[in-house]
């Protein structure tokens, strides 16, 4: 658990009111999942990318890609993020948007801030009881930069 006490800004209780029991077997299952050398699926920039290219070429899409590549079954995708002035929660909210395109039954996301980007580590897959084919997973990394990103990153506390 955090050192901080409050939990968001106005918080006077300082804990919670329970626990997650009721989703912890399916954070599990992912994990189990991830833990097989095998579960990660082959060519991520056939599976991935193109669902993604429709999402970031989309008009009105606050997306451009500066970097593609794929390390050892993760595919990673550098962007800009061009929304003027957006909050974090703005860049959160579209991220899920381009994370939803690649989806399946089962994904986590991870939101990380470096020193010059936000990075959204992302595992999305299908367990073997989620559909008609094989348990299998894909891995993501989007690393976001641009002046947009910059200057949320210089105004974290």
């Amino acid at each position: 658990m955090s050192s901080h006490s409050a939990r968001w800004e106005g918080d006077t209780r300082g804990r919670g009111t329970t626990d997650g029991r009721w989703i912890a077997a399916d954070v599990e299952a992912l994990l189990t999942a991830l833990r097989d050398q095998d579960w990660i699926a082959e060519r991520p920039e056939e599976h991935l990318l193109p669902h993604l290219q429709n999402a970031w070429g989309a008009v009105e899409s606050p997306w451009s890609v500066t970097h593609i590549a794929q390390e050892a079954g993760v595919l990673v995708v550098s962007m800009i993020w061009h929304r003027p002035g957006g909050r974090l929660r703005e860049l959160r909210a579209d991220a899920f948007a381009l994370i939803g395109m690649i989806a399946e039954s089962t994904t986590f996301v991870r939101q990380q801030l470096t020193s010059d980007a936000i990075e959204y580590r992302v595992t999305t897959g299908m367990l073997d009881e989620d559909g008609p084919f094989a348990g299998h997973g894909h891995l993501l990394l989007l690393r976001v930069g641009g002046p947009e990103v910059a200057r949320l990153l210089a105004n974290r506390p």
